[in-house]
């Protein structure tokens, strides 16, 4: 699936080819245990959450962006490093997708809360 990263404006900042994880299970394994995560996966949830992620079994260094409903991203986590039992959490606020990028890649487009993922 293709995402997009917009800016305030709606700009195309950056479109991101990643792997869907819409089921409980795919969402659980997630990106773990790949040497070669390619650019990324989003994780589609059928309800508000406040789950928090692990890198734990992660085997490259990524970012997380947490988004709402409507896709407006209400969080990041950047360079998290792999194997670390780190909970990264968006805020305090539920959210209902979050999108796992190589590390680094979300400073690279100077991606913002506030911005929206677009699917």
């Amino acid at each position: 699936m293709k995402v997009k990263l917009l800016d305030t404006r709606g700009k195309t900042r950056a479109i991101f080819d990643v792997s869907v994880a819409m089921t409980e299970r795919a969402r659980t394994k997630g990106l773990s245990n790949r040497k070669d995560i390619g650019d990324g996966m989003i994780f589609l949830f059928p309800r508000e959450t406040v789950l928090p992620f692990t890198v734990a079994k992660m085997l490259v260094p990524i970012d997380i962006a947490w988004a709402d409903g409507f896709g407006t991203i209400l969080g990041m986590a950047k360079k998290l490093e792999p194997g670390s039992r780190f909970l990264a959490r968006a805020t305090a606020v539920p959210y209902r997708s979050a999108l796992e990028v190589p590390g680094g890649a979300l400073d690279r487009v100077g991606a913002q809360t506030g911005w929206k993922l677009s699917w």
